[in-house]
């Protein structure tokens, strides 16, 4: 077996990416969350919405696919919605 080697950027990034995935799998868990648009970050065009949002204690800056009903969540990927919170959030910034 060999040792791998982890600075303290890449633990957390690590940790991060386990708890995503862990609350994808989970989407019942996503419904209990709160989702919080910033109103005045949304910039729409053609088509593309770029907004923040805060789910949980974090704010993540996005841009939203409205045509193909998703959105990326910078340095986390590309999302559906999984609850009503999220599909919530996605129809209120596409509305721009």
């Amino acid at each position: 077996m060999s040792e791998i080697t982890l600075d303290t950027s890449q633990l957390k990034e690590l940790i991060k990416t386990a708890i995503i995935e862990l609350l994808q799998e989970q989407k019942e868990v996503l419904t209990d969350l709160e989702v919080f648009v910033d109103s005045d970050s949304i910039k729409s065009s053609m088509g593309n919405v770029q907004f923040r949002y805060k789910i949980g204690n974090e704010t993540i800056a996005a841009n939203a696919d409205c045509n193909g009903k998703r959105w990326y969540a910078s340095g986390y990927g590309w999302y559906s919605p999984a609850s009503q919170a999220t599909q919530k959030m996605l129809d209120y910034v596409c509305s721009f």
